[in-house]
């Protein structure tokens, strides 16, 4: 059965309440301040040696949770494939909602920041240095300004969870299934080829097809790198579910690109990190089929960049 194919991977989500320290402005999507924020704190936490650029010069044969969890494409295994993105990082920070028409996020004096972190597969048993990393992040502050949060409550699941776990409490919520909304909660980042993704242009468009490829791709890596790889059998049951995205066509399409920009410490430049935002409806009788698949999607996000917390999407009725 599909669903078991799922068993394998565990995951582990926190929430982290922060409290502003001082009146502050953030960007719209936080999510790429509170992910440079953590990778600049998890080195500081982690690092034994200090060293700057540790990607190309640590020679420390010390298993490190900062190389492991931040640079995972560095040394973790990417030389089996082509490129290096094609190695996922094993966590994804979950940034507040984003409003696209909203350009900044104040905070006064005392009031509340929540984010929450999803550590995947063997990465759930480095809770104590993410832990240690946000209180971290809080003294360091965010912002070029530094300005500093305290940290005032820190959520867990008590234990790690299986994606199959999960994805069977979602399966409760859906009866007679021949119509389903998906709805992309943050910016979704589908690459066609170097610089172009899917709905940057006409010529690009979602497809069903293309949306269950990548939600297999994703979690046929994440299994593989920081899970269990899947089986032959596991393999072909994926891939007799791609022979029927024939039989599921699209309706009621919402869909727009969202434009927005990130600074890249290490290129030293704005960079574009925009993506589809919306909904899209498919219909279609074999939609049960795919459905464990798309409420892992709810999980694990899709795309690139889900560690900034782009990529996450909601199935609906």
């Amino acid at each position: 059965m599909l669903l078991d194919s799922f068993a394998s991977l565990e995951l582990l989500s926190i929430e982290f309440e922060l409290l502003a320290c001082q009146q502050v402005s953030l960007p719209s999507f936080l999510g790429t301040s509170l992910r440079g924020a953590f990778g600049e704190s998890l080195k500081q936490v982690t690092c034994v040696k200090g060293i700057i650029n540790c990607t190309n010069y640590c020679t420390s044969e010390v298993f490190c949770p900062y190389d492991y969890l931040f640079e995972t494409a560095s040394r973790s295994g990417a030389k089996h494939l082509q490129k290096q993105e094609d190695t996922p990082n094993p966590y994804m920070i979950v940034p507040p909602s984003l409003n696209p028409s909203e350009k900044l996020k104040r905070f006064a004096e005392g009031e509340k920041l929540s984010f929450g972190i999803k550590l995947i597969g063997k990465a759930c048993d480095y809770l104590p240095y993410v832990i240690e990393t946000v209180k971290e992040l809080c003294q360091k502050g965010l912002t070029v300004k530094r300005i500093p949060f305290q940290l005032s409550e820190i959520k867990q699941t008590s234990k790690p969870e299986s994606l199959k776990s999960l994805i069977e409490k979602r399966l409760a919520d859906f009866n007679n299934l021949t119509q389903l909304k998906v709805e992309f909660l943050t910016p979704l980042r589908l690459r066609t080829s170097r610089d172009i993704y899917v709905g940057m242009n006409a010529e690009t468009k979602l497809t069903f097809d293309l949306l269950v490829k990548n939600l297999i791709r994703r979690f046929s890596l994440l299994s593989r790198f920081h899970g269990k790889e899947l089986s032959l059998r596991e393999i072909e049951s994926f891939n007799g579910l791609l022979s029927l995205t024939s039989s599921i066509s699209s309706t009621n399409e919402n869909i727009y690109w969202f434009d927005t920009e990130r600074y890249s410490n290490r290129q030293r430049a704005r960079l574009r990190f925009g993506g589809l935002m919306g909904h899209i409806s498919f219909i279609g009788k074999a939609l049960e089929e795919f459905l464990p698949l798309l409420l892992a999607g709810e999980y694990l996000s899709i795309g690139a960049s889900t560690t900034f917390g782009l990529g996450r999407l909601q199935i609906l009725e």
